[in-house]
C-alpha cells in the first residue's frame, strides 16, 4: 500500500509498506517477483521455513497436551474441604497409593 498525499503549497509526502517504492515496483512489474517480499520473510527468529518447523512442532506439541488431558479426564480432584489434618493425610496417603 502507498499513500502520496500534496500539501497546500504543493509539497508531496508519501508513505509506503514496505517503501512506496517498492509499492511503485510491484504496481508497474506485477509478474516479477518483490524482493522485498523476499526480505520481509526473513525475520528475527529466522527464514518463513524455520518458522514453519516452529509452527508445525508447536501444533505436534498441541496435539500431544490434547492426548493427555483426555487420559487424565478420569482423574477426579480430592475432596479436601473441612477435613481434620488426620483426614488430609489418610486421604492424601490413599491418593499416593492409588497413584
Amino acid at each position: 500500500m502507498a499513500i502520496i498525499l500534496f500539501s497546500p503549497s504543493g509539497k508531496p509526502f508519501s508513505f509506503g509498506h514496505p517503501s512506496v517504492g517498492a509499492v511503485l515496483d510491484r504496481f508497474e512489474h506485477p509478474q516479477a517477483v518483490c524482493p522485498t517480499v523476499t526480505q520481509q520473510a526473513k525475520t528475527d527468529g529466522g527464514t518463513l521455513v524455520e518458522l514453519n518447523k516452529q509452527y508445525a512442532d508447536v501444533l505436534e506439541r498441541l496435539e500431544a497436551e490434547k492426548k493427555r488431558a483426555k487420559e487424565l479426564q478420569h482423574v477426579k480432584p480430592l475432596q479436601i474441604e473441612n477435613l481434620s489434618f488426620e483426614q488430609l493425610i489418610m486421604v492424601l496417603k490413599k491418593a499416593l497409593a492409588d497413584l
